[in-house]
């Protein structure tokens, strides 16, 4: 069956703008941590591998999880040109093994918490990829702040019910420093390489020969300046709300049009994860918990990559018939 043609509402307050999504000048901080593989892969079998149903198949990586904060200098589409924004985003990532029959396992990653802090990202990325994506307010420190602190805040509810109201409040914070940039990777080879070795230690294979593949297939796909991100994209159906009338699994190809530099974060950080029930961080990565409900967690390696990338148009890993 042919697909229909989209209706375009450009000139009409579109705000589902067409791929590739090019974006320029971004800054992304990432904090590494330390997750629990048996909570991640009780999520990503909930929210992942539960609609295919075996035809595909994700298990995490190892014992690890990312938390990042992006500033993008101007987004925009050359496919259907709208204008450029600026805006920023907080994510939670996991790296995930991707199993299919007959095919070496390979690296992907997987966003299950993103929060932009513009309309149009955030439709984009939700309709056009899948991208688990909410509105959020995101806070950067100043370069060079003594005290610096990321936040990201959004809509939480305490309680899953329709008695409770919505509350606008820090979900992610991040604090640390003192804010000491380490030796910078001069290129994105150089930057590979060491991830590379990163990768071999991380991975929890079924055997040596296929956790030695699957890094190896992560670098050279890094090397190519290529990032495969995974996605659930599914739209609820209008007759049964409880139904989906579209779900697949799509490959986001994120590629590095620019690489203007990366250097690692010293300093002595922490993640804090607020409690709620809309938004159950902790018991999803494994977090442990303190007196209030809240977990801070340690960060056990920052970095801060600049550069150029793009969104390219997504790739059907599986669809629900």
């Amino acid at each position: 069956m042919t697909a229909p043609r989209y209706v375009s509402f450009t000139g009409h307050g579109e705000v589902s703008i067409a791929a590739p999504g090019v974006f320029t000048d971004s800054l992304a901080t990432a904090f590494v941590v330390r997750s629990n593989p048996e909570n991640t892969q009780a999520l990503v079998d909930k929210l992942l591998n539960a609609a295919p149903a075996g035809a595909v198949r994700y298990t995490v990586a190892g014992p690890v999880a990312l938390c990042t904060f992006l500033s993008v200098g101007r987004c925009t589409s050359p496919t259907e040109p709208f204008g450029w924004i600026p805006y920023r985003e907080a994510s939670l990532w996991l790296p995930l093994i991707e199993h299919r029959p007959g095919q070496w396992p390979r690296l992907v990653l997987w966003m299950p918490y993103v929060f932009p802090d513009a309309t149009i990202p955030l439709v984009c990325g939700r309709e056009g990829w899948g991208f688990a994506k909410s509105l959020g307010r995101i806070t950067l420190p100043e370069e060079g702040a003594e005290a610096p602190r990321f936040v990201c805040e959004t809509t939480l509810f305490r309680t899953l019910s329709s008695d409770c109201e919505e509350v606008f409040a820090p979900l992610l914070t991040v604090e640390g420093g003192p804010w000491t940039p380490g030796s910078a990777w001069q290129s994105l080879e150089d930057l590979a390489a060491d991830l590379g070795d990163a990768l071999k230690a991380l991975l929890r294979p079924g055997g040596l020969v296929e956790g030695v593949e699957v890094a190896v297939k992560a670098v050279e796909s890094l090397l190519a300046g290529t990032v495969p991100v995974i996605n659930l994209k599914q739209f609820r159906g209008a007759p049964d709300s409880e139904l989906a009338c579209y779900q697949a699994l799509i490959d986001c190809p994120m590629h590095v049009d620019r690489f203007r530099g990366a250097w690692p974060m010293r300093g002595d950080w922490t993640l804090r994860v607020a409690d709620y029930a809309s938004h159950q961080v902790i018991s999803d990565f494994g977090f442990a918990a303190g007196p209030d409900g809240s977990a801070t967690v340690h960060v056990d390696f920052a970095m801060q990559i600049h550069m150029d990338f793009r969104a390219n148009p997504g790739r059907v890993v599986w669809q629900a018939e």
